[in-house]
């Protein structure tokens, strides 16, 4: 939702020569399997006006977000958001019951996805060079089965489905279509001056249980949880402290 709001106004209000591709597209992927059934069967997030009034779907958070914005001061962006919702093809909403599984792990798809990044994914610092070869090269984020790795693995599939559609033009275009991964989600875990430790064990049974049976999958992330047998070193290593 922010970046249907971002873009409409980087393009309707500030009128930047940025964004306008006719290709530019938003591709927003479901993590909940019962919503993305939702989306498939009466396009609950952005194609039914009938769930518009329904908090947490993206037309309801756009139109509030507009009319917050409104309210503060600023340009009225609603009507512009709607139709870049609603027309023009900028916005794809995307509920495949297979990549999505369901909400809270991995499915098939993105675990597999999550596995390549693992195995050749490579960080590098952008602004530390313009020679890709002097780049340096960063801490290793890691691809969550809850969100990132569900819109990773479309990610994927679209730019091997681009390539081979280049490969097949061979028109030889610097036109090349650019992707980028926009998540909220931070590659920091903070560790604040609570012990989390002590209180996750004064929770219920059925949260303790949900914290056992989260098993970390990455390579990049080896840590555990387990109130039966575990300790706060089995996990703390990733987490950053930001109590000083």
């Amino acid at each position: 939702s922010g970046l249907i709001v971002g873009a409409v106004l980087v393009r309707h209000h500030l009128k930047l020569n940025a964004l306008r591709h006719p290709d530019f597209k938003i591709v927003g992927c479901n993590v909940h399997h019962q919503i993305a059934m939702m989306d498939r069967l009466v396009g609950f997030h952005s194609r039914n006006p009938f769930f518009s009034f329904m908090p947490l779907t993206v037309t309801h958070t756009v139109k509030a977000t507009c009319r917050a914005l409104k309210e503060l001061g600023g340009p009225d962006l609603e009507q512009p958001c709607m139709d870049f919702i609603k027309q023009g093809g900028h916005l794809d909403i995307r509920a495949d019951a297979k990549v999505v599984g369901m909400y809270g792990g991995h499915s098939g798809p993105s675990r597999e996805a999550a596995r390549r990044y693992d195995e050749t994914g490579v960080v590098y610092d952008y602004n530390s060079s313009s020679s890709k070869e002097k780049r340096e090269e960063q801490k290793q984020l890691w691809m969550c089965g809850h969100f990132v790795s569900k819109a990773l693995q479309p990610l994927l599939a679209d730019l091997e489905e681009k390539h081979h559609d280049e490969m097949a033009k061979s028109s030889g275009s610097d036109d090349t279509p650019k992707f980028m991964l926009w998540m909220t989600k931070s590659a920091v875990q903070p560790r604040g001056t609570i012990d989390e430790w002590e209180k996750m064990l004064e929770e219920n049974k059925t949260v303790q249980k949900w914290a056992n049976d989260g098993k970390a999958e990455s390579i990049l992330r080896p840590g555990k949880i387990s109130t039966i047998d575990g300790k706060p070193e089995d996990y703390r290593s990733l987490m950053t402290d930001i109590s000083s």
